[in-house]
């Protein structure tokens, strides 16, 4: 049998570009054999295993992923591409504060790194720290302006935040930047009718929060995500949360019609405190 260097065989440097041109091309089975193809002939080819990694990472197998892009990580201590692919993947596996710092080291080598502020700022938020991830996806945007995805994800975090003007015109943009955008186009129309002005967006139009407390601010924007994201799951409020006062309750159900519904249903099958988790501040109750 003719070795890779045999007079016509393709070199490793040539299976490694068909690779990835089948990768590109989403032919994911022709790629993985031809990343094979160049470990078995380089076993410590960095880029094949990171690639290979990759490719592992889209197709379920995380674990794998894991060990191969760890392992061209070992071979190229500053490969940035690939500090950035194992946060995609430790995020995967369940190990958000891990992928934390691997973005955060991918960054130190390419600060100008957009994705890697993209993915670093979905982290953050799936930890909870809404504010950081909302200034990682704005640089994202400084460096990269027609980033979509950043853009979206933007406004989903805005949207969480309860600051339902600034969400939608991030929605906006995304879509102004790829109309082909479903999914922003589906959480434009839901916080579009949060906020009560049409999705073609009325700059004149009042932020129901207008008025709130920060705290307030930030119920608004769980009670919006719960309701017309997630669903209303009231079995799931923590009874140990401070409640909502009476006056900012009622303030809410006249902002949100639909709220105010099924509260009411929900008292009617003996569920009987408010589920919204909020603050007790006299700002919270002035509405």
């Amino acid at each position: 049998m003719g070795s890779p260097n045999d007079i016509g065989a393709p070199s490793p440097q040539q299976m490694l570009a068909l690779a990835v041109q089948k990768h590109n091309a989403g032919q994911l089975a022709e790629a993985e054999e031809l990343y094979r193809q160049v470990l078995e002939a380089q076993p410590d080819q960095p880029d094949a295993l990171h690639l290979l990694g990759v490719l592992s990472e889209q197709t379920g197998n995380s674990v794998l992923a894991e060990e191969l892009i760890s392992k061209a990580l070992v071979l190229r201590p500053n490969f940035a591409d690939a500090l950035s692919n194992l946060g995609n993947v430790l995020r995967k596996l369940g190990r958000p504060a891990d992928a934390v710092i691997s973005y955060q080291k991918a960054l130190e080598l390419q600060p100008d790194y957009a994705m890697a502020l993209n993915n670093l700022g979905n982290t953050l938020a799936e930890l909870g720290s809404l504010d950081e991830a909302i200034s990682r996806y704005q640089e994202a945007l400084d460096i990269e302006p027609g980033f979509s995805l950043a853009h979206f994800n933007l406004a989903n975090a805005l949207q969480k935040c309860g600051r339902l003007k600034d969400a939608v015109n991030s929605f906006q943009r995304a879509i102004a930047l790829n109309p082909q955008y479903a999914m922003a186009w589906n959480n434009l129309k839901f916080a579009a009718k949060a906020l009560r002005f049409p999705a073609d967006g009325d700059s004149q139009a009042e932020d129901t929060t207008t008025g709130l407390s920060d705290a307030a601010r930030a119920t608004v924007g769980f009670a919006i995500q719960q309701f017309y994201f997630d669903g209303f799951r009231p079995h799931e409020a923590d009874e140990s949360l401070p409640m909502l006062s009476r006056r900012c309750r009622r303030r809410l159900i006249r902002k949100f019609p639909l709220m105010g519904r099924l509260v009411r249903r929900s008292a009617r099958s003996g569920f009987r405190k408010t589920w919204l988790p909020c603050c007790t501040s006299d700002a919270a109750g002035r509405g």
